[in-house]
């Protein structure tokens, strides 16, 4: 009898915390990518996409483990109902 195939001695639950994790990571890699690349956009973009610089100094200042809408229901980096203006690879929609 083989132990290391038995159906007891499979962790079920312990890559539930390290994909967790790894997702953890993976988002506050994009925001600070997102914010940066923000940041960087000319005066003729943020027009373009309806933003002013203290839009983007209010968002590109949060530290990357902070949510876009952590400062309340209207920030100003989001579109009408929630819509994001970032994809999800980071490039503006």
């Amino acid at each position: 009898m083989s132990t290391c195939t038995h159906e007891s001695m499979i962790n079920h639950h312990g890559s539930g915390i390290l994909a967790d994790l790894r997702e953890t990571l993976h988002v506050w890699r994009e925001r600070q990518h997102q914010r940066r690349e923000l940041a960087e956009l000319s005066a003729r973009d943020l027009h373009d996409v309806g933003l002013s610089w203290s839009d983007v100094a209010f968002e590109a200042e949060k530290p990357f483990w902070r949510a876009v809408n952590a400062a309340g229901p209207a920030s100003p980096v989001e579109g009408g109902a929630g819509r994001r203006l970032f994809g999800t690879k980071g490039s503006l929609r």
